[in-house]
């Protein structure tokens, strides 16, 4: 069930990446109202199936869109 769930989301997350481009996990979670924690769960399913990848600036982490 939690996986199907979390599989859901990662379709999601995948679109609002492609429609709004590289965002933060802070900024994932004011456009979901999702928590942290299930958020890194999401993210996590997407970087397994090498959909996305990391960016670093100025000491904040950033996820983007694999092309």
């Amino acid at each position: 069930m939690l996986k199907n769930m979390i599989d859901i989301d990662a379709n999601l997350f995948h679109s609002i990446l492609y429609q709004k481009g590289v965002l933060s996990v802070q900024d994932l979670e004011k456009i979901t109202n999702y928590r942290e924690p299930y958020i890194h769960l999401v993210v996590g399913c997407l970087l397994k199936d090498n959909r996305i990848h990391f960016l670093e600036k100025e000491d904040n982490l950033y996820i983007g869109l694999n092309t």
